[in-house]
């Protein structure tokens, strides 16, 4: 996501010859972040991309330890850094519906799921 983000901002950046274009008091990231996720919400017609009651708890948490994100000391400047020049290593944990997903980069359960495609797969193949 953070690279589509950059893209997007980048491409704002050529088309108005202005930086920051998508930027606010808040910064790049946190607004842009929000916009995003909120419309993707409203695209899909599905109560996502906010935090709030009611919501699916569709969440990413930000690797602190990373080198990107050392000395980004509040939530706006990380996703400043993230947004900006971040990719996946950033990025700790993936949370789906409040269930943890994908911790450092590996997908709970792979291994099961790994199993199940090769089985399908082999059968399909058999046919």
């Amino acid at each position: 996501v953070a690279s589509e983000l950059r893209l997007l901002e980048y491409g704002q950046r050529l088309r108005h010859a202005r930086r920051a274009r998508l930027a606010n008091e808040q910064g790049l990231g946190a607004p842009l972040w929000s916009r995003v996720a909120a419309e993707g919400g409203h695209s899909l017609q599905q109560p996502i991309g906010v935090l709030e009651a009611g919501a699916c708890a569709d969440i990413v948490v930000l690797d602190p330890d990373h080198q990107l994100m050392l000395g980004t000391n509040d939530p706006n400047t990380a996703l400043d850094a993230l947004v900006t020049g971040g990719d996946r290593t950033c990025i700790k944990a993936v949370y789906v519906g409040g269930e943890l997903r994908v911790s450092h980069g590996a997908m709970h359960g792979e291994a099961d799921i790994r199993a199940r495609f090769s089985r399908h797969a082999l059968r399909l193949m058999a046919d």
